[in-house]
């Protein structure tokens, strides 16, 4: 009897979600990349109807929400692991933000659910990116953001240089 394989879980968001992983932006270098990222992202957005509803695949980090909460946004934030929501408990025990847990490759949403979808430090270490941007695009209804690391950056050199 041959046993079938168990599908891989995306879960690269557990890691981004994690203090170790804020510790990254903590100095002023990693404070300005965060005020850019969310001016950006602020105007990425720009245009949707008030109070639109986003949502945030794998924004653990806690990175985007409090902007987005801040800018009138309903939030909710999707993680692969309840872990992934303790960045997040100020504004989810507050009710400013919603957190769901769920499989990241097959979201519980229906189609066009929310009016932007954003999705930060994902994609470059998603198990299959190809299947993670349908998901983002069929349940947004007018915008998907996403960052990504061009092969022309110093990215190029991230493995080795995240060691250091």
């Amino acid at each position: 009897m041959t046993l079938a394989a168990t599908p891989a879980r995306e879960d690269a968001d557990v890691e981004s979600s994690s203090e170790l992983y804020a510790r990254r932006f903590a100095g002023p270098v990693g404070q300005w990349f965060l005020e850019l990222q969310t001016r950006l992202t602020l105007g990425c957005l720009s245009g949707l109807p008030p109070a639109a509803m986003v949502l945030d695949v794998g924004g653990g980090h806690a990175q985007l929400a409090p902007p987005l909460v801040d800018a009138g946004y309903q939030v909710t934030v999707v993680g692969s692991d309840f872990s992934c929501g303790r960045r997040l408990a100020p504004l989810t025990s507050a009710g400013r933000c919603r957190f769901d847990v769920a499989d990241l490759l097959a979201l519980p949403y229906l189609d066009r659910s929310f009016d932007a979808v954003v999705c930060y430090r994902l994609l470059a270490h998603s198990i299959d990116w190809r299947r993670l941007v349908g998901e983002l695009c069929r349940v947004a209804r007018h915008r998907v953001v996403v960052d990504y690391p061009a092969r022309r950056s110093m990215n190029v050199a991230s493995e080795v240089l995240f060691r250091i």
